[in-house]
């Protein structure tokens, strides 16, 4: 089985609407798989995936992958809020016992949470401020489990 890990993160994260994404939340603007060209006034996630034990086999459906979200907003402030309640909110997926809906995909849990840790771009010409939170995902179809 081949599970698109990181759009199935991206649409969990834009289905938020009620506490994460959209305006008035900390993640206004939601997540994204490309880098956003001069976002407005919001943070934004840019998504990837780096690293992980893709299936190997049929007879193994779930798919674990290592997305990192590099959390970019106009200031230091609303990035480290979104990064802190990205991070919270994966911090609720990692007690289990439920299935969560993620795009095609099924989360069953996440492990390994690290950050909000800050990455300073101030030497170079990068107008955002960025923190990272990286998370594994265990991952399956849905059909399979």
């Amino acid at each position: 089985m081949v599970v698109d890990a990181e759009a199935a993160v991206r649409a969990f994260i834009n289905s938020r609407t009620g506490d994460l994404v959209g305006v008035g939340h900390p993640l206004q603007l939601g997540a994204f798989l490309n880098r956003q060209h001069s976002p407005g006034r919001g943070a934004y996630a840019y998504l990837t995936r780096v690293g992980g034990v893709p299936t190997l086999t049929v007879e193994q459906p779930v798919d674990q992958a290592r997305i990192s979200a590099a959390i970019y907003a106009p200031t230091k402030l609303i990035a480290a809020r979104a990064a802190t309640a990205y991070a919270s909110l994966l911090h609720t997926l990692s007690l289990g016992g439920t299935r969560t809906p993620m795009g095609e995909a099924v989360c069953l849990t996440v492990d390994n949470i690290s950050g909000p840790l800050l990455i300073d771009d101030s030497e170079s010409n990068h107008e955002q401020f960025r923190y990272l939170v990286d998370a594994d995902f265990l991952l399956a179809d849905p059909a399979l489990i």
